[in-house]
This record gives structure tokens, sequence and C-alpha cells, in this order.
């Protein structure tokens, strides 16, 4: 991930066969309620050189993370979603100040060249059984715990 002038751009692996579908970006934050998500459809931009998560690559866009320093990102492909959270302001510090064409890929900054060549040789670069939304949804479900400090079966209720 990397933030550019307060927009988010996203890396996935380049799966031929498998479109970029949809986006969205949600708050999670336990302590304020809850900002309706930005979601968009209709990808039009280069998946490649990151998923720009901006009006400008999508034919359909709705709501605004402008400000949000706690939220997940999902990319939804057309067989695969693949998801990411910043848990604070400190993590956006660092995404913003990345070098032109760097991105920030758990815990290292990378290149997209890099990046590419990393999942290449991945067994999970084009799975052959997509996650589900169950899946992802556990995987958000623990981050927003480290946040809340609570346990999972505490963030799954709505406060």
């Amino acid at each position: 991930m990397r933030i550019d002038d307060g927009v988010v751009s996203i890396l996935v692996p380049n799966c031929p066969d498998e479109p970029v579908e949809s986006a969205e970006v949600d708050r999670m934050a336990a302590d304020v309620p809850s900002d309706p998500p930005w979601k968009a459809s209709g990808f039009t931009g280069e998946a490649s050189s990151g998923i720009v998560l901006g009006s400008a690559d999508w034919t359909s866009v709705d709501g605004s993370y402008a400000g949000w320093t706690w939220f997940s990102a999902t990319i939804n492909t057309q067989g695969n979603t693949y998801g990411t959270a910043v848990q604070n302001a400190a993590q956006i510090a660092e995404m913003t100040s990345l070098p032109t064409g760097s991105f920030w890929v758990d815990g290292h900054v990378m290149t997209t060249k890099e990046y590419q060549a990393r999942v290449r040789n991945s067994p999970a670069r084009c799975r052959l059984s997509p996650r589900t939304e169950d899946d992802f949804a556990t995987t958000l479900l623990e981050a927003r715990a480290l946040r809340c400090g609570a346990c999972l079966a505490d963030c799954r209720s709505p406060s």
C-alpha cells in the first residue's frame, strides 16, 4: 500500500484471468460511529502498477475515506479477495513518504517490480481456490481486536 495526496494505492498479484472488479475502504474504529465505506466498481486502470483507490480509475465511486487513520482496504478480483489494514497515523506517515513507484508490503518497502517478482513464484499468486469472505472477515476481526484491545467476540458485536 502507498498513499499519495490522501489517495490509497494497493498492489495485488497480477493475474491475467482475474480482472479487478471492485474495491472498498471501510473505517475500523471501535470508539467512533462507523462512517459509510468508500466503494468503487468498474475498474478501468492498470492493476500491475498498483490499484488506485480514487475516482479516476473506476466507473462508479461512492463515499470518502479522507482523514481516516484506522481502516481496511479490500480489492475484489474475479477469483480472489485481497485486503490490508492501516492501524494508525504513524503507518499513514510511512506510506505517504515512500519513493515514487514503491509500496509498503508486509512491513517492507518494495518497488512494483520487486513485488511482482516476489509473488510470481508464490503458490498464492493466482490461487485455484479463492479465499472466502469469512476468511477475510476473520483477518479483519483479528486486526480490529489488536486496535480495540478486546477479544474477537467483543469486536464482532456492533458497539
